[in-house]
């Protein structure tokens, strides 16, 4: 079960046809590349501070959902730090509930990278957990995924040197 949070995504890509040779034996219809928000870069020497807040309700199934996202850049040192939390019951439909239609979770992410003469180097993470119901027949008496955990860590250190021996090393 896919369950990246929106709150989460800077923007997506889809790759349309087979993409087997690139992204394995499951692509034969096509890719779609979620990207992640990252720290935002800033060219001032100055701090740039920013930020949302979103609440959100649905009627249908009683779904409330909260998050908040912060971020912070300069020239040398960028960082950012969001979260959200989403609770709904079961999905009301005319005739009947929806079983095992229900979602409650949270998500935290953040990073933070930097930019210092030949070096830059950033850090991203993210982390969901969540109760999932998946619908089904009306015979299941339970079909979910409990304690649903998702985590991501990703890094990089780059040194570009001054055009002599070492151009650009990437960690």
């Amino acid at each position: 079960v896919l369950s990246i949070n929106p709150e989460q995504i800077e923007r997506m890509e889809i790759v349309k046809g087979p993409g087997s040779v690139l992204y394995g034996a499951g692509a034969i219809g096509g890719v779609i590349n979620f990207i992640t928000k990252k720290a935002r870069k800033s060219k001032s020497d100055s701090l740039e501070v920013g930020g949302e807040v979103g609440i959100g309700y649905e009627s249908n199934h009683n779904s409330k959902q909260g998050s908040i996202h912060l971020d912070a850049s300069s020239k040398d040192l960028s960082f950012y730090l969001g979260g959200s939390k989403r609770k709904s019951d079961n999905i009301e439909s005319p005739d009947e509930e929806v079983k095992f239609s229900h979602y409650d979770g949270e998500t935290i992410w953040g990073g933070a990278s930097f930019n210092k003469e030949s070096w830059s180097g950033e850090l991203n993470l993210w982390q969901s957990e969540a109760d999932i119901g998946i619908t089904a027949p009306r015979t299941f008496k339970s079909d979910y995924y409990k304690d649903e955990r998702q985590r991501m860590v990703n890094g990089k250190v780059t040194y570009q040197g001054d055009g002599e021996l070492l151009e650009q090393f990437e960690l």
